[in-house]
């Protein structure tokens, strides 16, 4: 009985932590003129929360549940802190955020891992489809937003939306964060290896999060082009990303894993330039 609850409720968080990513880059233009930051503040505010967020996922404890209640109460008090508390250094606002982010979606993805150890690889692949629909919807909900509220407080309603997963997992009987380790899979990679995929690791999450971040701001300066492309735009962009996960597996049915990563980057370089080149949304 307690299974499905704390499966919902991992999955509806981690909803949350997609559109909590994605949210400063989707409500940044609106932002931008309420505190009245030049482009070195604003981009110093991205810096904040990706730095908060990949402490966070260094910080988890082994109890996976106590890092996640822990991880939501540190997302709440980052948006009530940018909401409410202006005294408080934009810096230290958003790398609060970033930390409760990354604790939480680091804990989420550990614990569903432990939860379908037979087949984690799916429950994973199903639980990152779920992060990019809320990267997806926050295009839309920042701009719905910013037409009738201030743009900080809907930080603040994401991070109130994240105390519901958080009571729902506090109260949970399942087990997390076991002592056992998991049974390992027999594959070893050499250093070489492993260096190279931290690497296009590395500089993956730094596309993703430049081109996803500055999106918005880019298509809304952009001369002779209607706002109203800047949130279908940058919802395209995280649609693509999640169709690219999703037909992944089948393409790598008829090409290799080599051909398809190449291919890939090739596009997203040749994609990149073209945005830059034409100046145009579409």
């Amino acid at each position: 009985m307690d299974r499905p609850r704390t499966v919902t409720a991992l999955f509806f968080g981690f909803v949350l932590t997609g559109v909590g990513i994605a949210l400063l880059g989707c409500i940044l233009p609106a932002l931008t003129q309420q505190w009245h930051l030049p482009d070195n503040r604003a981009g110093a505010l991205f810096a904040a929360q990706f730095l908060g967020s990949a402490l966070g996922a260094l910080i988890v404890f082994r109890n996976l549940r106590r890092s996640l209640v822990g991880g939501y109460l540190l997302l709440f008090a980052g948006t009530a802190l940018i909401a409410f508390v202006p005294s408080v250094p934009e810096f230290v606002r958003f790398l609060l955020f970033g930390l409760g982010l990354g604790l939480t979606m680091t804990a989420t993805s550990l614990w569903i891992g432990e939860l379908y150890t037979e087949n984690r690889g799916q429950a994973l692949s199903l639980l990152n489809a779920f992060w990019t629909i809320g990267a997806a919807l926050s295009p839309t909900l920042a701009s719905l937003w910013d037409r009738r509220w201030q743009p900080t407080h809907l930080f603040l309603v994401v991070g109130t939306l994240a105390l519901c997963p958080a009571l729902t997992l506090g109260k949970s009987t399942l087990r997390s964060g076991s002592d056992t380790p998991p049974a390992s899979s027999g594959v070893r990679a050499s250093l070489p290896w492993i260096a190279l995929f931290a690497t296009l690791g590395f500089f993956y999450v730094g596309v993703e999060a430049s081109i996803g971040s500055w999106l918005m701001s880019y298509v809304h300066r952009l001369p002779d082009v209607s706002k109203i492309w800047a949130p279908i735009v940058t919802s395209c962009f995280w649609i693509a990303i999640l169709a690219g996960r999703l037909l992944a597996p089948a393409a790598l049915l008829r090409i290799s894993e080599r051909a398809l990563l190449s291919a890939s980057i090739a596009l997203a370089l040749l994609c990149a330039a073209a945005m830059l080149a034409t100046q145009q949304p579409f």
